[in-house]
């Protein structure tokens, strides 16, 4: 999924945000308390429903900036539109709402959270991203593809793990 555009009002500390991504890597920067957090916030609320700073659906009024009546966060992305939009009285409508995210989105939105799986999860998750496959015939079949001898791929092939 590629975003191509963000656009945040009244989201805790980012309070009209408009963002054209048009590179595929982009920096935010900005002094302490300028909404870099918030708008990583905002992104993650509506790709994954994450509510982030809170704990509980009934406190999302919280998340709207100080004497703001609503907030409002969109997503534009190659796949689809994402909108989430937070009332005062902390009523969420989600337009994304019933439809699972992606599973590795979460880790590509906090990378901390990848960094806590263990080793044999993030090696999983990786490769799975990736779209390789790590059977050991998929594996010779790759190297087979290399030009690598056949008779030595099959006499290292038995050694190979499950996941590489």
């Amino acid at each position: 999924m590629k975003i191509h555009s963000v656009h945040v009002s009244n989201f805790l500390g980012a309070r009209a945000v408009d963002l054209q991504l048009d590179a595929p890597v982009q920096l935010v920067a900005g002094m302490n308390g300028a909404g870099k957090s918030s708008i990583k916030d905002a992104i993650s609320l509506a790709l994954t429903a994450d509510l982030c700073r809170i704990s509980k659906k009934g406190e999302a009024a919280a998340l709207i900036s100080e004497g703001a009546t609503n907030a409002r966060v969109f997503v534009q992305t190659d796949e689809r539109d994402f909108e989430v939009t937070i009332s005062k009285a902390g009523k969420i409508t989600d337009h994304a709402a019933g439809r699972e995210p992606h599973p590795a989105l979460p880790f590509v939105l906090d990378p901390a959270r990848f960094a806590q799986l263990a080793e044999a999860d993030r090696r999983t998750m990786l490769f799975s991203l990736l779209g390789i496959e790590t059977s050991h015939k998929a594996i010779a079949e790759r190297l087979l593809k290399r030009g690598c001898d056949p008779d030595k791929i099959e006499e290292v092939t038995p050694l190979l793990r499950g996941t590489c």
